[in-house]
């Protein structure tokens, strides 16, 4: 039972779960957030904009699952830098090892803002150049979650919501 409460996000949040202390994520005003996303080095980026809904029992998962390949991943390291935060992640997704770096700042109450690097050690998808992918990222508070969204939801581009996180970290409120 322990491991799985000690899982990626909720290691962010509970430090007993290492073991040992770790840095805590700050903690976003629950609530909606809109959340632009804008891939670096493109010659034309088109940034992506989403919204999802958080709530303390989902957000740290939640923010980290802006990156691709955040799941089955060993304990993250988080590091607080006086200026922001930097996560480092190792997941496996179909025996790929993902590694990503995430940096925050801002107030996490009204709005923050980073990137992540994402890198693909052993299958390069897409053709990414140096089988890497980067992306720039804000979000801003809107206020709270309409009903039609439960914590852990990501409304897509489209209108279309998802339940963002594995069965495990999303809300149980449906």
């Amino acid at each position: 039972m322990r491991s799985v409460v000690c899982g990626l996000a909720l290691m962010l949040v509970l430090p007993g779960c290492s073991g040992g202390a770790v840095a805590e994520l700050p903690q976003r005003e629950p609530g909606v957030w809109e959340v632009t996303l804008t891939p670096e080095g493109a010659r034309r980026p088109r940034p992506v904009v989403t919204r999802e809904c958080t709530s303390a029992e989902v957000d740290a998962r939640l923010l980290l699952s802006l990156a691709p390949g955040q799941e089955h991943c060993a304990a993250p390291e988080v590091r607080s830098n006086g200026a922001g935060w930097e996560v480092r992640t190792a997941c496996r997704v179909h025996g790929n090892r993902i590694d990503t770096t995430f940096t925050f700042g801002g107030d996490f109450q009204a709005d923050y803002s980073g990137r992540f690097e994402t890198r693909y050690r052993d299958a390069c998808p897409r053709n990414l150049p140096d089988c890497r992918e980067a992306q720039a990222f804000s979000a801003r508070r809107l206020g709270d979650c309409p009903a039609d969204m439960q914590p852990g939801d990501r409304m897509l581009p489209t209108g279309i919501v998802v339940q963002a996180l594995p069965a495990e970290g999303h809300s149980d409120a449906r």
